[in-house]
């Protein structure tokens, strides 16, 4: 739509495709992505599979179909059933793609939701379920269990939240990279010197304030200092 010139600016959870920058140049201007926000992916679990937290080589196996039972990773006799989102349409499945299943398709045993709040209702409802979303949407979910993550076997798990019940974002670990899979938001600016342009600079010129900051920080997110 930002493309087309249906839309002044944009906001995406993913950075800008090569492609996407090729279309904006042969129709005569440029895309500028401007980071304003850091985000973390959190994958969650039914609170009645006890298991204590995950990798980033397991969670590739699981969501590529290479594991389907979860006593495989230390959880309890349980047929997974992964959830996610079609990464054709979802910056969110997009960034789990490139950077937990390292470029890899999604196997066939996971199935597609639409939104974070129905992968939250099928986990829920599912003892070995497993789905993803944003950490601003499932901050404070108490029908699922947020799991912490490691990148590699043998590292210490990080837990995308903290405090009395895990209700807080893990604001430092999110802000200092700690946590393993944290993406950046961005406003997307056409450079083409028009009001659109103009409009877009200032959006982001906005959220760089402390009234700014403070906006995204009730939001879910971590502001980009």
């Amino acid at each position: 739509m930002l493309l087309d010139g249906e839309l002044s600016f944009a906001l995406s959870s993913r950075p800008l495709k090569e492609n996407e920058l090729n279309q904006a140049k042969l129709r005569g201007f440029a895309l500028e992505q401007i980071p304003v926000a850091i985000d973390g992916i959190t994958f969650f679990v039914n609170p009645r599979n006890l298991i204590v937290g995950l990798n980033l080589s397991q969670l590739q196996d699981i969501f590529s179909g290479e594991i389907n039972n979860w006593k495989t990773v230390g959880g309890s006799d349980l047929p997974i059933a992964a959830f996610s989102f079609d990464p054709q349409v979802s910056g969110t499945a997009d960034v789990v793609q490139q950077r937990v299943l390292v470029g890899r398709e999604f196997g066939n045993n996971v199935q597609i939701v639409r939104t974070a709040s129905e992968a939250i209702l099928k986990v829920a409802a599912t003892p070995g379920g497993i789905g993803y979303g944003s950490a601003s949407v499932v901050v404070g979910q108490k029908t699922i269990y947020p799991l912490p993550l490691s990148r590699s076997p043998g590292e210490m798990f990080i837990t995308p939240f903290v405090g009395v019940n895990e209700t807080v974002l893990n604001k430092t670990a999110l802000a200092n990279g700690s946590y393993p899979l944290t993406r950046r938001l961005f406003v997307v600016v056409k450079r083409d010197g028009s009001l659109d342009e103009q409009a877009g600079v200032a959006y982001a010129n906005l959220l760089a304030t402390d009234e700014g900051e403070k906006l995204i920080d009730e939001a879910g997110f971590v502001p980009i200092r």
